[in-house]
């Protein structure tokens, strides 16, 4: 999926794919020279999003939001 993303940087920027199995499906491994490395987890990123926009709807404090959801409106 990201070989596509790497074949369109900057030739300058080295940039090296490899698998790793122990990962789950959505978590990315980043190394970035001998000291500094991330992880990124987008699925629970994305639990996050929904956990975040659920919750702003079902706030009955939250005077912004609609009171009925229709086609609309979403």
């Amino acid at each position: 999926m990201l070989q596509p993303i790497v074949n369109g940087l900057d030739d300058a920027l080295e940039v090296a794919l490899r698998a790793d199995e122990t990962l789950a499906p959505g978590q990315v491994h980043l190394n970035f020279g001998a000291d500094h490395e991330e992880e990124i987890d987008t699925a629970a990123l994305i639990d996050g999003i929904q956990m975040a926009v659920h919750g702003f709807f079902q706030d009955p404090t939250n005077s912004a939001r609609p009171t009925e959801l229709t086609k609309e409106t979403a």
